[in-house]
């Protein structure tokens, strides 16, 4: 199987075309490193306090269950990261997706706007000293009402060998397979089953890609994908 896998971006029909037969694509090496370097910097500060919080016991129980064990950090409100503009402060995405070269796939797929669902476009951290906090197979259309949407997923570590990267099943769905019906006290993955997946998902299907930073991946809200976490991993990761 040959794998959606491009160094740059090619024309918008290709990657039209990934998505409709694998669910997903990887762009090398085409978004500013500034940006994600300084990213990351305001991240790693944000998530010392968290860290800082869970430890000595003043993280609110809430916050932990629903969001830290799962590598966001515990705002109830989110938190998007801001990068300084001409204009003053600007959202990151909204600065990383305005690369010109990716606007003729984005105006091919959403016309001429694009909505940015702020809920769900959370910072994420992920280390192998954690395991209990690994994501489970998933659609990210689980958690936005059964909704189509595209993920935009951003390394801001390189990942995928010494750092806990993504597993994706590189077959396109068309429906949401599981009910979001979760206890918040007990981590996802002990809560699903996923045999069903993995009886149907063939090893030449299953694709774990190294990125690193300035790589983009994308895939659509129907993709099952997960934490891909081995045993001779030992470096964080942080994404967008």
């Amino acid at each position: 199987m040959s794998l959606p896998d491009f160094s740059g971006v090619p024309p918008a029909d290709v990657l039209q075309a990934a998505l409709q037969q694998q669910g997903c694509f990887l762009l090398r090496e085409i978004l500013p490193l500034p940006l994600l370097q300084a990213a990351k910097a305001e991240l790693e500060a944000l998530y010392l306090d968290a860290d800082q919080a869970w430890q000595s016991g003043l993280m609110p129980p809430s916050a932990y269950h629903k969001l830290f064990q799962y590598g966001h950090l515990p705002y109830e409100e989110g938190l998007l990261p801001l990068v300084e503009h001409s204009d003053g402060e600007a959202n990151l995405y909204t600065c990383l997706l305005g690369i010109p070269s990716l606007q003729p796939f984005l105006s091919a797929i959403f016309g001429p706007s694009l909505f940015l669902i702020e809920k769900n476009s959370q910072p994420r951290r992920q280390h192998p000293f954690w395991p209990e906090r690994q994501i489970p197979f998933h659609q990210d259309a689980e958690f936005l009402g059964g909704r189509p949407a595209l993920n935009f997923w951003i390394p801001l570590d390189s990942c995928g060998r010494n750092a806990p990267g993504l597993e994706l099943w590189l077959m396109p769905q068309k429906r949401v397979w599981f009910e979001l019906n979760l206890d918040p006290l007990i981590p996802l993955y002990q809560q699903r089953d996923v045999s069903a997946i993995q009886a149907q998902a063939s090893r030449d299907q299953c694709w774990q890609p190294e990125m690193a930073p300035g790589d983009l991946l994308v895939f659509d809200s129907y993709l099952f994908h997960r934490t891909w976490l081995t045993e001779s991993m030992f470096e964080p990761r942080y994404s967008l």
